[in-house]
């Protein structure tokens, strides 16, 4: 997590990580790396090597397990709390984002700001136990704390 200039109390991520089973033991990582600010000092790779190095940018990996964009996108349109802590009104229009789909059903949406960045996380819930950050997928929030991981 990082803060940025203009909200310099509320936190938003500068990057990361997704591997495991759930997505054939691929890897796809994403952050700011700077020195750049906005879209320019974003970097995403996908199993080491890295994607989307201009906008617009497009990526297919060769099993299409993963598509991927950078590109202008209306976060109104994925979220309607994704411009938290990266600006702009609701319906004032697309900003550099990041979408990934990973098969068979995971989206990852990241408005990018000058080097912090929101995320939006949609997934179904699996069969069997789920737990991280975010939750447990229980609709519970109590149980969502962090001694419960």
């Amino acid at each position: 997590f990082g803060y940025s200039e203009r909200f310099p109390a509320e936190a938003s991520i500068v990057g990361f990580a997704i591997t495991g089973d759930r997505i054939a033991n691929n890897r796809l990582v994403v952050e700011y790396t700077g020195p750049a600010k906005g879209h320019a000092g974003f970097k995403a790779w996908w199993n080491g090597k890295q994607i989307l190095t201009s906008l617009p940018g497009f990526f297919y990996s060769a099993d299409h397990f993963l598509a991927a964009k950078l590109a202008n996108i209306d976060p109104d349109e994925m979220h309607d709390k994704a411009r938290h802590t990266i600006g702009g009104e609701v319906g004032s229009g697309a900003l550099p984002s990041y979408l990934f789909d990973l098969m068979p059903d995971i989206r990852i949406y990241c408005l990018l700001g000058e080097d912090t960045m929101n995320m939006v996380l949609s997934l179904r819930k699996f069969e069997g136990a789920m737990d991280g950050y975010c939750g447990n997928f229980n609709c519970l929030t109590k149980d969502d704390t962090l001694e419960a991981l």
